[in-house]
C-alpha cells in the first residue's frame, strides 16, 4: 500500500511539475470551434464551453492545488507548532490560556470558518490561502503539545537545561527534533485535505476565480452542463479524488510505520 500510495503521489507532484511538457495546449486557449467537444484522441478530457482544452486545463490546475495545499500545510504548522511547543514546554497558565484561544477555534467548523474569513476576505487563491490558514493551525498546536509533553523530561532535556542553554534553544533545537515523526505523517495526510477543501472555496466561488483552472473552479463550471457534458465536472473531480486518496494513504501507512515499526 505504501508503495502505491508513493507512486500516485509521485505521480501528481511530477504532472504538476512537468505541467507545460505534459499539457499539449495553453490551458487558456479558446477554440470556439472546438466548444464541448466529448473526449476524443484530439482532447483527451474534451473541452468547455469556451473550447479550452480540458486536460490542459486539468494538468495545470494541479501545479495551482498543490501550491495551496502546501502554502496552508507550511503555515499551518508554523503557527501551530510556535503556539503548540510554547505551550506544552512551559505549562501552566502560559498552557490554559494558549489552548483556551485553540478551543476557541476549534469550536467552529473548520470549513465554515474558513468559508466565512475567505467572504470577509474576498474572493481570490491568495484570500483562500490565508483563510485556510487561519483555521488549520489549530490541530497542528494540539499535536506539538502533546508531542513535547512527552519529549520535555527526557534526560537529554534536562541536561540542556542544566548546562544553561535558553529555552528557546531547548526548545527549537532540542525538542522539536524529536517530534516530527507523528506531525509529518499528519502533514502528508493533511495536503489531500487542504486541497480538498481549497477545490471546495474554489467551487463555491470565494477561492480561485475563472479562467483559473483550478480544479474546484472547473468543477463549479462544469456542473452547468452535467446533462450534456459530463467530462467538464468528471474528470477534475477524478482528479481531486485521486489526491486526496494517494496522499490520505501515503500519510496513513507512514503513521503505522513510524507509530509501530
Amino acid at each position: 500500500m505504501l508503495v502505491c500510495a508513493s507512486i500516485l503521489c509521485c505521480a501528481i507532484v511530477a504532472s504538476a511539475v512537468l505541467a507545460p511538457v505534459l499539457a499539449p495546449y495553453d490551458p487558456l486557449s479558446m477554440n470556439f470551434a472546438d466548444r464541448f467537444s466529448p473526449p476524443n484522441a484530439k482532447h483527451f478530457f474534451g473541452t468547455d464551453s469556451f473550447g479550452r482544452d480540458l486536460f490542459s486545463r486539468v494538468v495545470y490546475g494541479t501545479r495551482i492545488s498543490l501550491r495551496v495545499g502546501f502554502f496552508v500545510l507550511v503555515v499551518a504548522m508554523t503557527i501551530g507548532g510556535v503556539i503548540g511547543t510554547v505551550a506544552g514546554y512551559y505549562g501552566g497558565a502560559v498552557d490554559s490560556i494558549l489552548m483556551r484561544m485553540t478551543d476557541i477555534f476549534f469550536a467552529f467548523p473548520f470549513l465554515i470558518l474558513a468559508m466565512a474569513i475567505a467572504a470577509s476576505l474576498g474572493p481570490g487563491i491568495g484570500n483562500a490561502i490565508i483563510a485556510l490558514s487561519a483555521v488549520w493551525w489549530t490541530p497542528y498546536a494540539r499535536l506539538f503539545r502533546g508531542q513535547v509533553l512527552s519529549v520535555r523530561e527526557q534526560e537529554f532535556v534536562e541536561a540542556a537545561t542544566a548546562v544553561g542553554m535558553s529555552d528557546f534553544r531547548v526548545m527549537f533545537r532540542h525538542i522539536l527534533p524529536n517530534c516530527f515523526g507523528p506531525i509529518f505523517a499528519r502533514a502528508t495526510t493533511d495536503i489531500g485535505y487542504i486541497i480538498l477543501a481549497g477545490a471546495t472555496l474554489g467551487f463555491v466561488g470565494l477561492g480561485a476565480q475563472p479562467p483559473s483552472p483550478e480544479w474546484g473552479t472547473l468543477v463549479s463550471e462544469g456542473r452547468l452542463y452535467l446533462m450534456t457534458s459530463w467530462w467538464l465536472s468528471m474528470f477534475p473531480g477524478l482528479a481531486i479524488f485521486l489526491t486526496v486518496v494517494g496522499f490520505s494513504l501515503l500519510g496513513d501507512e507512514l503513521h503505522r510505520r513510524l507509530m509501530h515499526g
